[in-house]
């Protein structure tokens, strides 16, 4: 217990801010599986998938949160969720093969 509060108090606050993140990820995952079965489309505009997010009435984030936390799992899971830009305009792109449990654990784990 002292260990876990001690490594609190040394910690970057950027890192703080991180890790709130993640704890906001799993919702933000199941949305984005459900727009891309939905939408039956590999890749959507990024600009679409954050307002339809945000505008989720379970979700109490702002469009530029939601890009955030998109950003941030681009990095946790650059398997399942990658970005791409054509003409300006940046595409996100989901791997519908990898089982959203499959993501769920990996943000878990960075969680940890």
């Amino acid at each position: 217990e002292v260990k876990r509060i001690a490594q609190q108090m040394t910690r970057d606050p950027q890192t703080d801010k991180e890790l709130a993140m993640v704890e906001r990820l799993e919702p933000i995952i199941r949305c984005l599986r459900v727009l891309y079965v939905s939408a039956g489309k590999g890749s959507l505009l990024l600009s679409d998938v954050t307002l339809d997010i945000a505008s989720n009435p379970s979700m109490t984030m702002s469009q530029p949160a939601v890009e955030e936390h998109v950003r941030l799992l681009i990095k946790i899971c650059p398997t399942w969720l990658s970005m791409a830009s054509l003409r300006k305009k940046e595409y996100l792109k989901l791997n519908r093969n990898i089982d959203t449990n499959i993501v769920l654990d990996a943000v878990k784990n960075k969680h940890n």
